[in-house]
């Protein structure tokens, strides 16, 4: 569960039925003090909310910037307008001093605190979408889109689609708290019914909710080591706190030669080098609000967010590699500060000294063991979009074709559904031709 919902949540104040006498009162004060900190973080500014639109790579922007710096980087400098030369040489220098190879936190740290973190950010989706891999895979991805509205255009929608060929089997790693706050989707239930309804058979691997990285990590491992490899290749997905626990699986508790089935992993706005905002909860006094909080709950977080944090991230990312067999696709969240929805703003508003991020965690972050990058310029890490399931859709068949081989989609042969036909739902949800924008 984001921890910016449990700010949200512990607003409603009062008591919950049969509660202790004076407990109200306690949790009243409570409720108070976490509404202060969430109206801080929904009223602080990230700049003026400046209008800008334009286009990097093909990725359609049309949002609010932080700063002026920010909207002439887009709609001037990017175009090769004629416009303001003190700025244009400003620019020319600062990014002269960026790595020409390699993309740096702390470098696009630097051109946040010079700028504005909106620059800072649109130029990490310039540098990211010209990376030729990712710019392969990304058109593959917004074709895989293309096709998926088209067949949905039909008469019969999704609901008449089934895979022909062999296909993967899909695994997927639940976030924090997937049961108890199954409505944040941490669960993937959604992907999940997407996904077998076209014919994949889909796993989810039962962690402990509550767990921490490490723990988690193991119980990942062990369900990959038990994968029979005859019975197919298998592709791994996981979101946020999962990211992690995948890695530490992959990369340092089981030998390559015993992830041999696992073809690929789609690690989706992974906390890979761990979350400021964890580093938030931790530190005090913020900790004893967090803990009283999930007393009540009768929850003992502590151990789970403290396997968050970035220095403990960070000591456990430096001792992981991922075998060489491995196929990795980030799929990553870019917001603006136009973007943010109110379940980030508070994460956005405490990493003002991060650089590009999605409102948990920095971007380049999200990116600490390489592969292909796939971006969703306009989300932020809650990937609050209405597309959101169609895209997951499309971004596992992309990943199919690319690691596994081509796949035939067949949508002659009728494909019953079990929850009252999810896929047709995406019918109405989506008869829009697709536009890749931040809008």
């Amino acid at each position: 569960m984001p921890m910016t919902n449990l700010l949200l949540i512990l607003a409603g104040g009062g008591c919950f039925p049969r509660c202790p006498k004076g407990e109200g009162r306690v949790r009243q004060s409570m409720a108070t003090l976490v509404v202060l900190l969430h109206s801080l973080s929904a009223c602080a500014s990230y700049g003026p909310g400046i209008e800008a639109q334009g286009e990097i790579n093909g990725h359609e922007i049309a949002t609010t910037v932080d700063a002026p710096e920010a909207k002439y980087y887009l709609e001037t400098y990017l175009e090769e307008l004629p416009g303001d030369p003190e700025l244009e040489v400003a620019l020319d220098r600062a990014l002269a001093k960026l790595s020409p190879s390699k993309i740096h936190n702390k470098e696009f740290q630097i051109l946040a605190t010079a700028f504005s973190r909106d620059l800072a950010t649109l130029h990490l989706v310039k540098r990211l979408s010209e990376i030729p891999e990712n710019a392969r895979v990304q058109g593959a991805y917004w074709r895989e889109i293309e096709n998926l509205r088209r067949l949905i255009g039909n008469d019969t929608g999704l609901d008449s689609c089934k895979i022909g060929a062999t296909s993967p089997r899909f695994v997927f790693v639940p976030g924090w708290l997937y049961r108890t706050n199954s409505e944040t989707g941490a669960d993937f239930a959604e992907q999940r019914e997407l996904l077998r309804a076209l014919g994949f058979e889909t796993r989810l691997v039962a962690t402990e909710e509550n767990g921490s990285i490490e723990v988690n990590a193991r119980i990942v491992a062990d369900h990959i080591r038990r994968a029979n490899p005859d019975a197919g290749p298998l592709v791994l997905i996981s979101a946020s706190k999962a990211g992690p626990e995948v890695a530490h699986a992959l990369g340092h508790l089981i030998p390559a030669e015993e992830s041999a089935a696992v073809k690929a992993w789609i690690n989706v706005g992974g906390l890979l080098k761990g979350s400021p905002l964890a580093d938030w909860g931790t530190d005090w006094p913020n900790s004893l609000l967090v803990r009283l909080y999930f007393a009540l709950k009768e929850l003992d977080i502590s151990e789970s967010l403290a396997s968050m944090t970035t220095a403990r991230s960070r000591h456990r990312w430096q001792k992981e590699s991922l075998p060489e067999h491995l196929s990795l696709v980030n799929f990553v969240a870019v917001p603006l500060s136009g973007d943010i929805t109110p379940n980030a703003e508070f994460g956005y508003s405490h990493a003002i000294d991060a650089g590009p991020t999605d409102g948990l965690t920095s971007i380049i972050d999200e990116l600490a063991h390489g592969g292909t990058t796939v971006i969703e310029v306009g989300l932020d890490h809650y990937y609050k979009d209405p597309d959101i399931h169609l895209k997951t859709v499309a971004l596992s068949l992309t990943v199919i074709r690319e690691v596994i081989g081509s796949i035939d989609i067949d949508c002659s042969v009728p494909a019953p559904l079990s929850h009252g036909g999810v896929v047709a739902q995406l019918a109405m949800d989506f008869p829009q031709p697709p536009r890749h924008s931040s809008a």
